[in-house]
């Protein structure tokens, strides 16, 4: 068996490809949506939120808004959209003002994130109720596609936000992969931040599982944080909790209904 590592993610088409049909045998095919929300007060944009639904849940990916009462304007029409076809509303951040507003608006917390002493500790909150209520009279525009007009408008509020808040976007994406004769059996993809690496899929193909090569990618992964002087290894999984956890990965958040009749676990390995 060869190990190589890849930074031009030549083989991510084939660990996304196991990956789905390994989940998709145990989970079924799953609804997916996206939508895009505005809220105008006299034409001036004041609110965007960008959702996707995956895994019967409704993300929260990008979004902005002058107040609170602007996000609660939003989340109200998620319920609306939402309530019969997804289990939560879910979103994690680190900004304690954004964190006070899902407290505020009744958001449960999940679990809590920190890679590393350096950085901030990363909030995951549910909504499970979809009974958010707004009296709000601004104009709500929803389209399955993003509005031209504002999109440029909506990047500016992004990267001011992300600068006041002091947030960094800067990452690195590679894959490790193991061949046998030069032939895909399995690969793990990763994100590789500041102070830790996030494994985004990690899959070895039905017939070579047994040998031992999820672990050895694992081991590799580590041994890559460790080269890169980082701090933590985290992923997110729904059916290899106890995989994880017998190579030291510890539970932080527990994600109900990820997707319907089943959990989604966050862990974190702490690597220095």
């Amino acid at each position: 068996m060869k190990y190589i590592i890849d930074k031009e993610l030549k083989y991510v088409k084939d660990i996304t490809k196991h990956l789905a049909r390994y989940n998709v045998s145990y989970t079924g095919v799953r609804p997916t949506d996206e939508a895009y929300i505005y809220v105008l007060n006299n034409k001036a944009l004041i609110g965007v939120l960008i959702i996707k639904l995956k895994w019967d849940c409704v993300f929260l990916n990008e979004y902005f808004y002058s107040n609170i009462d602007v996000l609660k304007l939003m989340l109200s029409k998620v319920c609306e959209l939402y309530k019969e076809k997804a289990k939560a509303i879910r979103v994690s951040t680190d900004v304690l003002e954004r964190i006070n507003d899902f407290k505020e608006l009744k958001f449960e917390i999940e679990g809590i994130l920190q890679t590393s002493t350096k950085t901030s500790k990363k909030y995951y909150f549910a909504y499970y109720k979809f009974d958010i209520e707004s009296n709000s009279n601004f104009e709500v525009i929803i389209k399955k596609d993003s509005i031209l007009e504002y999109e440029s408008i909506f990047k500016e509020r992004l990267v001011k936000f992300r600068e006041e808040n002091k947030i960094s976007i800067k990452k690195e994406e590679l894959e490790i992969v193991a061949l046998r004769n030069n032939n895909f059996v399995g690969g793990v993809k990763l994100t590789i931040f500041k102070d830790s690496i996030y494994v985004d899929m990690l899959v070895v193909i039905e017939k070579y599982r047994g040998e031992n090569i999820g672990s050895k990618l694992m081991e590799l992964v580590e041994e890559e944080a460790e080269k890169r002087n980082l701090d933590s290894v985290y992923l997110e999984t729904v059916l290899s909790r106890e995989f994880y956890e017998k190579m030291g990965y510890k539970k932080v958040v527990t994600k109900k209904n990820q997707p319907k009749d089943f959990n989604s676990y966050l862990l974190v390995k702490q690597i220095k």
